[in-house]
């Protein structure tokens, strides 16, 4: 997976709930933007619920809610491959999840810098 990827996320039942573009990792969670499609307004109101309890520091409920969000059995497809999310979180202005190992970011590769001198010039190779 890499930044710019975009997950589309359905729930158990595969009524598809909206996409979500990778824009960054943080302590293991993707970072990003949801876009919600039609299947989202049934679920609206628990991530909603889930928002207002983080924003306003209620947190006597919230695992309850998180229960609720897990409940809702969500999943990810990138292309054809089915990627299994873990605590989605949706607010207004953004959206994380976080995913299995073999799907979290992978980081580029660094390229060594091209040396015309040194050691490794193509002339004393």
């Amino acid at each position: 997976m890499k930044i710019g990827d975009i997950i589309e996320l359905s729930d158990k039942t595969g009524s598809v709930l909206g996409r979500f573009r990778v824009e960054e990792e943080k302590s293991e969670a993707l970072c990003g933007v949801f876009k919600p499609s039609d299947g989202f307004d049934a679920v609206r109101s628990v991530f909603e619920e889930f928002a207002s309890m983080v924003e306003s520091q209620s947190f006597a409920y919230l695992d309850e809610t998180e229960e609720k969000i897990a409940a809702l059995g969500v999943r990810g497809h990138l292309g054809s491959t089915r990627i299994e999310i873990t605590d989605l979180q949706i607010y207004r202005d953004g959206a994380s999840l976080r995913v299995a190992p073999e799907h979290r970011l992978k980081p580029e590769p660094i390229q060594p810098p091209q040396t015309t001198t040194g050691s490794c010039a193509p002339d004393r190779v």
